[in-house]
């Protein structure tokens, strides 16, 4: 559910009158004066928000991706308690998956955004329980709003010795805490990016709508696609793809898993979703099907496991792709039609559980065999 995300395109202008009032005694107006409050400071030039709030306010990271998009110069910080890893703790690695999964969609409303996570562990109850009064706040630029932990009752400051006070408060509190992702540049920048920081790793996942292409000798059909107005972007991807061939090339470091409607996509409208959305240029029908027979070579010699995924059983969205590299190391791509997002994860209950989900996933019946997936990719080429 990941990449069940709608097309974010509304960005909000309105500007609400916002009451004189220091205390909300129920849930309607809570909502309403948080909504306003931060359609507010998204119009304000230097506004921001900091938030220290679990996943349970499900009314404002509903809110969150759009008023992000209304401004994305506007710097939210938030920070969430996760459940202690203690040793092997299923549950509580479990548990922080679904705060991830209500997070999503604010990471994924675009790379620009000034969104930032900070994440401490705790048992989430020892501060979130029936018994605590205030745990939650919302600061702005002009506001504090403590809120109750039933999301009820909340008390409203504007006062600004109170406001200076909750701002020391929340700094010092980010100090003790870590950033839950890092954000990759999008665009043409990745391609440096990548190249500085490349991940050295005895195995490697990809899931996506496509396997992952950037193993194969792919050079000539690069320098086929750009003009010498794209100079320095060819050199760029050039260098990346010898990277790739001279650490992962050959040696069996690589699973990726895929599905039949990212082939044809591939084969039927030359689309590679891996790509910038900048530099992207359809391929033609004999790339197209040199990179098919890159693929089933590269599977029959044993240098590369690929599966196709079970489309009665995942329905996996077309514009997610996953790659991790070790079990704390996880990156996600979010490529729609408005929006890309890149980052890595940096939250390692969280990458340990995708990781080792990725490296069982082919032993399950959610994917095909290797000889069904030989067989699958052979009759497309056919």
């Amino acid at each position: 559910s990941f990449g069940r995300i709608s097309t974010i395109s509304i960005k909000s202008d309105f500007f609400h009158d916002i009451p004189d009032i220091n205390t909300i005694n129920n849930r309607m107006d809570l909502e309403v004066f948080v909504k306003a409050v931060l359609e507010q400071e998204a119009l304000t030039q230097d506004g921001y928000v900091r938030m220290i709030m679990q996943e349970d306010f499900s009314l404002l990271y509903t809110m969150l991706p759009s008023v992000c998009r209304s401004n994305n110069k506007l710097k939210v910080e938030h920070i969430i308690c996760l459940e202690g890893a203690d040793g092997d703790n299923v549950k509580n690695r479990i548990r922080n998956l679904e705060i991830l999964k209500v997070l999503m969609p604010v990471f994924l409303a675009g790379n620009e955004n000034g969104y930032d996570v900070y994440f401490y562990y705790d048992k989430i109850a020892s501060h979130f329980a029936s018994t605590a009064l205030m745990p939650y706040m919302i600061m702005t630029s002009s506001y504090v709003v403590n809120i109750s932990v039933d999301l009820e009752y909340a008390v409203v400051s504007r006062d600004k010795d109170t406001h200076c006070l909750f701002e020391q408060l929340f700094i010092q509190r980010k100090k003790s805490c870590r950033k839950m992702i890092n954000k990759i540049p999008t665009g043409i920048n990745i391609f440096e990016f990548y190249s500085q920081n490349r991940p050295h790793s005895d195995q490697i996942f990809t899931i996506g709508s496509q396997p992952c292409f950037g193993m194969f000798p792919v050079d000539s059909m690069v320098r086929n696609h750009f003009t010498d107005d794209n100079q320095d972007t060819m050199d760029m991807l050039l260098k990346v793809l010898e990277d790739n061939r001279r650490l992962y090339g050959g040696m069996k470091l690589v699973t990726s898993y895929f599905t039949k409607s990212g082939i044809r996509r591939l084969m039927e409208e030359g689309i590679v979703d891996e790509l910038p959305k900048e530099i992207y240029t359809t391929l033609t029908p004999g790339d197209r099907r040199q990179l098919l027979k890159m693929l089933i070579h590269a599977i029959k010699s044993q240098t590369y496991e690929a599966y196709l995924l079970d489309d009665q059983k995942i329905i996996y969205p077309h514009q997610l792709l996953i790659s991790a590299y070790s079990m704390t190391d996880v990156n996600v791509v979010y490529l729609s039609e408005n929006t890309e997002a890149r980052f890595a994860l940096q939250e390692q209950s969280i990458t340990r559980i995708l990781y080792d989900f990725l490296n069982d996933v082919k032993e399950t019946s959610e994917t095909a065999s290797v000889e069904d997936t030989l067989s699958y990719l052979e009759s497309f080429l056919k």
